[in-house]
């Protein structure tokens, strides 16, 4: 007798809290709960390393706001811009979903960058260190809020774990937004494992694990999900995973800077 796989039927309201005619989502919910959790996170680093509790909210104004806002205009520009020009009312509605990380990234770097010119007794790859670690949770989470969303999920599968997504169509897929959300606090457990043992020791090297880890496994995951639309259309390969392709530059040209020394001379 053949059995059937239980694949996992989602049809979760986007909506967690309905109040009227709208209410709270779960997306929005989910961005709340990582700045929480990036709180506390940075609570406890602010305290190893002696720094003033105190600005952490200032910290986290700055560095959310920029993050949120660059990355809403990725999302427009590199995956929704048809849409934004004939909706441009929609723009700021990110309630609904709609941020790309590799927008965020260069938008926390603007916001952290803005946040040392005002708090001078912090310097910028001290905290762009640190942010690699106190992000990880928060963008786990929101990877929980597009599950919610039944977007950016995966192509076709027989997997036992697939999902059907009920508002999509009836296809088990992959639910890459889970894997997304395990790889985002599986690092997040060696970074923190690491900065118990290494805390300042090694300048930049959350920074280096953060982008090569993270944007290898999202390149990777990338085959998994399903393929969207946006402006870069290259056989192959993903607007995600073109835009993956920078931020691993990136971490190995930190992981070059940080063998050479050059963190420590900024920092000292």
């Amino acid at each position: 007798m053949n059995l059937l796989p239980l694949y996992i039927v989602w049809d979760i309201d986007p909506v967690a809290i309905p109040i009227g005619d709208g209410g709270f989502n779960w997306y929005g919910l989910m961005w709340s709960a990582g700045f929480v959790a990036g709180y506390y996170v940075a609570l406890y680093i602010f305290k190893q390393e002696g720094f003033n509790k105190d600005k952490i909210t200032n910290m986290l104004f700055y560095t959310g706001i920029g993050g949120i806002v660059g990355a809403r205009l990725a999302d427009i520009v590199f995956y929704n811009l048809d849409y934004f020009i004939e909706n441009p009312s929609e723009m700021g509605m990110i309630w609904k979903g709609g941020l790309a990380s590799h927008g965020g990234v260069p938008g926390v770097i603007i916001g952290a960058w803005l946040f040392t010119k005002f708090n001078k007794e912090f310097k910028l790859v001290w905290l762009l260190d640190r942010l690699a670690i106190i992000s990880l949770i928060g963008l786990g989470l929101v990877r929980i809020g597009n599950l919610c969303n039944s977007e950016l999920y995966g192509i076709p599968t027989h997997v036992p774990w697939a999902f059907i997504f009920y508002s999509v169509d009836d296809l088990p897929r992959h639910p890459v937004q889970i894997y997304e959300a395990l790889m985002c606090w599986g690092v997040f457990a060696y970074l923190l494992y690491t900065y118990k043992r290494v805390k300042n020791n090694m300048p930049g090297l959350y920074l280096t694990i953060f982008f090569i880890f993270i944007f290898s496994i999202r390149l990777l995951l990338e085959f998994f999900k399903e393929r969207e639309p946006g402006l870069i259309n290259i056989e192959g390969l993903s607007n995600t995973q073109l835009l993956s392709v920078p931020m691993i530059i990136l971490g190995i040209i930190s992981l070059i800077l940080m063998q050479k020394g050059y963190y420590k001379k900024w920092l000292s």
